[in-house]
């Protein structure tokens, strides 16, 4: 009876080998995947801080951009609003009668017609955006106004540079007739006498009436191009005072 016993017993542990092999399987197999899955958590967190370190030092160089552009901002803004007063001053002054050559070359003088480019500092913007990187930004609010402020800033740029291109075809148009009225301007010829330079006390003759439309257009760029200006400064203050906040 005894043996028989030991005999069930035995079989019955051999019937049970099976299960324990399939638990031990079991087990290796949780014990793989657990650890797969906390390589893969290391390398997701790896990756993250990988991406808030490049964030973080974009957002630090793009700062650093948009403090140089309010500077920047500033003085062409009190530029821009000078020459329009100059331009307007010559306007007015145009009216009044010019009495010898020199006050005619004292008159030119006070006008201001720049053609000069508004070009800000957009690197860092430009090689976050080139190189596919824009979506390590996480805050969804600074992303946005980043893109509102460079886009703002392409917007203006391009019709500032129309506008230039505008008032160079009229200087083309004006400046033989201005360039010549100075001694040394490179032009073979000076007027002196008084008939070359009276039409100024003209306001009907073809060329003081291109001078003041020559005049009032860089009056209009001069002046939009302040607002344009006053537009991006007040966007560049308040995108700086959002990445401050994600320091």
């Amino acid at each position: 009876m005894i043996n028989f016993f030991r005999k069930t017993r035995k079989r019955l542990a051999d019937d049970n080998k099976p299960m324990k092999y399939m638990r031990y399987a079991i087990g290796e197999i949780v014990l793989v995947v657990i650890g797969i899955l906390i390589a893969l958590q290391i390398n997701n967190w790896n990756e993250f801080r990988k991406e808030r370190i490049l964030e973080k030092d974009y957002l630090t160089r793009m700062r650093s951009d948009l403090q140089e552009d309010t500077t920047f901002l500033k003085i062409t803004i009190d530029n821009y609003k000078k020459y329009a007063e100059s331009n307007v001053t010559y306007i007015n002054s145009m009216y009044l009668i010019q009495k010898s050559h020199e006050d005619y070359i004292n008159l030119t003088s006070s006008s201001a017609w720049f053609a000069e480019e508004l070009i800000l500092r957009d690197n860092t913007f430009s090689e976050i955006s080139s190189s596919g990187k824009f979506g390590i930004i996480s805050n969804v609010e600074l992303k946005e106004a980043i893109i509102d402020y460079y886009k703002s800033y392409d917007v203006h740029t391009s019709h500032i540079s129309e506008m230039n291109r505008t008032g160079l075809n009229m200087l083309t148009e004006v400046l033989p007739y201005l360039s010549k009225y100075f001694t040394g301007s490179g032009f073979n010829e000076t007027m002196y006498s008084k008939k070359d330079w009276e039409f100024i006390n003209d306001p009907n003759s073809l060329i003081f009436k291109k001078l003041e439309s020559t005049s009032s257009h860089f009056v209009y760029k001069y002046g939009l191009s302040a607002t344009y200006c006053e537009n991006l400064l007040i966007k560049a203050k308040e995108l700086i005072a959002l990445i401050q906040k994600e320091k």
